[in-house]
């Protein structure tokens, strides 16, 4: 029996069997703690990535954890004070972090995102209501994904996360 896997491509469901198993395995190669599951579009896999979001207001993070669901990712956890985005990153080592600066505890955002990122190498976008130019700069200087301005666009949002796992893959 020959199967049309896409356009102009035919293939014996042998062979069909065949690669679908090898891209499982070769993305749980590349991935091995993240969920793959397997899309009907050509691109082969696509990989659950694991976001922490660290945001002092909880309705705001709970917002934000539904609309990044919606995109097709994985809320990691979801904290309130620097010093446990800290732990957290340690803990769960998260493909991106989705960063507000002003937090509870005693260090903001700012000085968290740089510990994540020197420490860990782990992305960092600042989602933040600070939009004054000294803040501004003061996190440029870690180098940041992005810096967005609340309120954001859940299709900005989306597209700059996008754009991240580019950079970073």
């Amino acid at each position: 029996m020959i199967v049309n896997v896409w356009p102009h491509l035919y293939f014996d469901i042998l062979t069909c069997n065949i690669l679908y198993e090898t891209i499982i395995l070769l993305c749980n190669k590349f991935r091995k703690n993240n969920q793959v599951f397997l899309s009907h579009e050509p691109t082969g896999c696509h990989i659950m990535r694991n976001i922490l979001c660290v945001e002092n207001d909880h309705i705001t993070s709970y917002l934000l954890e539904k609309q990044i669901e919606r995109m097709g990712y994985k809320m990691a956890d979801k904290v309130d004070t620097g010093e446990a985005a800290i732990e957290r990153s340690r803990e769960l080592k998260p493909d991106l972090v989705l960063m507000d600066i002003k937090l509870s505890g005693t260090i903001d955002g700012i000085e968290a995102a740089e510990r994540i990122s020197q420490e860990l190498e782990i992305p960092v976008i600042f989602v933040t209501g600070r939009g004054d130019i000294h803040t501004r700069r003061r996190a440029e200087q870690i180098r940041p994904m992005d810096y967005l301005v609340k309120p954001v666009e859940m299709n900005v949002l989306q597209k700059v996360i996008e754009k991240t796992f580019i950079q970073v893959a």
